[in-house]
């Protein structure tokens, strides 16, 4: 997922980001994806993603949510040896 373009599912301020689109499997979210964009609340991330690129949610001033899958944290806390 490079961009966000307001049509992803959910509403435009409660985001759900999709495994896969058009049948390619979303592995990652790039980097500045949702720059700056103050309608988000909510972004729930799938299953699946192994990236989660650098300033990502930069400057998004109300977002309130994000639900990272267990796996995923878990594999980057064990690289980070916390």
């Amino acid at each position: 997922l490079v961009k966000y373009n307001g049509k992803l599912e959910g509403y435009n301020n409660h985001i759900i980001i999709p495994s896969e689109i058009d049948g390619v499997k979303v592995k990652e979210i790039g980097q500045s994806c949702f720059y700056q964009n103050d309608n988000i609340i909510e972004v729930i991330i799938p299953e699946g993603i192994e990236t989660i690129a650098d300033g990502v949610f930069v400057e998004c001033s109300n977002l309130r949510t994000i639900s990272i899958p267990k796996q995923y944290v878990l594999e980057h806390l064990v690289q980070m040896r916390i």
